[in-house]
């Protein structure tokens, strides 16, 4: 039974931690955040707590559940941040168009370059 997890969100590049707290969740298992594995975190699993590396990722409401010799518990939801930009360049530009723009920022998604 999961009854809460930390962080509720993160950004799409993931490498943070996220901790689901509950009980019954046996020696291991599985983690999922949506349909990709959390990687539990080596030492980490107890009966009432998980630590795992968040994968990348993108969306929001994605359903974390842990799962225990096949058999699946409640979810709670999770969300990865939406895209912040921090600059623009150029910040003028011609009206004909043709000019590369470039966007600085944070949480362009898993596809973003």
């Amino acid at each position: 039974l999961v009854q809460s997890i930390d962080p509720v969100t993160a950004g799409t590049h993931g490498s943070e931690r996220l901790v689901p707290e509950g009980e019954n969740f046996g020696h291991s298992g599985q983690i999922k955040v949506g349909s990709s594995p959390c990687t539990p975190i080596a030492g980490l699993w107890s009966h009432t707590r998980i630590e795992c590396q968040i994968p990348v990722g993108e969306g929001v409401g994605k359903l974390v559940g842990v799962t225990v010799k096949g058999q699946a518990g409640n979810t709670l939801q999770f969300s990865y941040r939406p895209p912040t930009l921090t600059k623009i360049e150029p910040l003028v530009a011609p009206t004909g168009g043709g000019d590369k723009l470039t966007l600085t920022g944070t949480n362009f998604g898993i596809n973003s370059s």
